[in-house]
């Protein structure tokens, strides 16, 4: 448990450990976990393949072994394995401490980023790789804690897991702790000022609530939802922009600005992404079958991880859906599906939209989020916590 916190720790802060520690994590947890099941055992060998695959294909195309292209794929089967680990050896009050560490250890990195938040607004943003940070400032703020691309895009995701939580448990103090979660949490998104994170966290919060109903209510309420968006399209992007103009956040207005005058040209090519997302289409219609060659200057957009891929790996790229599908079915194994549908449903079209390379990312979607379900499927959230339990006990 010990290592899981420390772990859990070092991601939350934005420290990225090295590649070697975290193999070394996921050599013993492969070593631990093949003892308990053959299923394990099977899902992280091929796990493995998978990464040596990629691992040799950036080689030979001249990569290198970048943190983006190793420790993407590693992140995402140890977390899975990890859950797998704690569903087995850790009882539901330990499985509880650790939620609740991870809880509070995130809530603390929400309520450093918005206090730098308040000096400057724009940091967050400038961590997502913005030219204007130097090396030694960019290093100075996530010292400070402050939240970059990957952080806040893992809190959009976690909102999902502690509203089904939230609505489970009736433990006062965890609720206490809980709503000073969503709050503060949705408070950090919004000023984080990245307009994709706050439509995920309304997303994943709609998707938390309306999980637990019947199979019909959830699919009215969805169609509902899609036909109000789609009828109301022009009018709901003028109130975000007004409203993100009002709260001076430069960057969502910027982005709802954006949009309003692509919909009113009815031409999507002005948008940015747009041009990214060509970008990486037009290098995998040129090279389908390999992918992109470095050398002769073929290039992708770096904002859409399918896309990208697509771009880099050509045919090969059909790799990464087969490996995500099989990380979410390690941890949806324990857990009745319709609990997660949603969930990864609305991570796979992320996935189209934007990049999955963070690594704080695999930790809340394949391991803190289906904890928290595991937890609710068998009925553990919604006892009262052992009124003596703390974190230190």
């Amino acid at each position: 448990m010990a290592a899981l916190i420390i772990l859990s720790l070092f991601t939350a802060a934005q420290v990225y450990y090295s590649v070697f520690i975290h193999v070394a994590i996921f050599v013993l947890c492969y070593l631990v976990c093949a003892k308990e099941q053959k299923y394990t055992t099977a899902f992280v060998s091929t796990g493995i393949v998978l990464c040596l695959i990629f691992c040799m294909m950036s080689l030979m195309k001249g990569y290198g072994l970048a943190m983006e292209h190793f420790g993407l794929f590693l992140h995402y089967i140890t977390w899975p394995v990890l859950f797998v680990f704690v569903v087995h050896k850790f009882d539901a009050v330990e499985k509880r401490k650790l939620l609740l560490f991870i809880v509070i250890i995130c809530l603390i990195g929400d309520i450093l980023s918005l206090i730098q938040l308040a000096q400057n607004p724009n940091i967050s943003r400038f961590l997502a790789g913005d030219l204007e940070l130097s090396a030694s400032e960019r290093l100075y703020y996530q010292q400070a804690g402050v939240g970059g691309y990957g952080y806040t895009f893992s809190m959009a995701f976690l909102t999902f897991g502690v509203v089904r939580w939230l609505k489970r448990t009736q433990d006062k103090r965890e609720k206490a702790l809980l709503i000073s979660f969503l709050i503060i949490n949705s408070l950090y998104v919004v000023n984080a000022s990245y307009t994709t994170a706050i439509v995920i966290t309304l997303v994943m919060a709609g998707a938390a609530i309306i999980s637990g109903m019947q199979s019909w209510s959830r699919i009215m309420v969805i169609v509902l939802v899609i036909v109000l968006i789609l009828v109301f399209a022009n009018p709901i992007l003028q109130f975000c922009y007004e409203l993100a103009e009002s709260m001076e956040l430069e960057w969502v207005a910027k982005r709802f600005g954006q949009l309003i005058t692509a919909q009113e040209n009815e031409d999507m090519s002005s948008l940015r992404r747009y041009e990214l997302y060509k970008e990486s289409w037009d290098t995998f219609a040129l090279r389908p079958i390999f992918g992109a060659v470095v050398d002769k200057g073929d290039t992708w957009g770096g904002h859409s991880q399918m896309l990208d891929t697509m771009a880099q790996y050509g045919l090969f790229s059909i790799l990464l859906p087969i490996f995500l599908v099989y990380c979410k079915n390690m941890c949806c194994r324990y857990i009745p599906n319709f609990k997660l549908t949603m969930f990864y449903l609305a991570f796979a079209v992320f996935a189209f939209i934007d990049t999955i390379t963070a690594m704080q990312l695999p930790v809340v979607v394949c391991f803190v989020v289906p904890l928290i379900a595991y937890m609710e499927s068998e009925g553990q959230l919604n006892e009262n916590r052992d009124p003596n339990l703390s974190l230190g006990s």
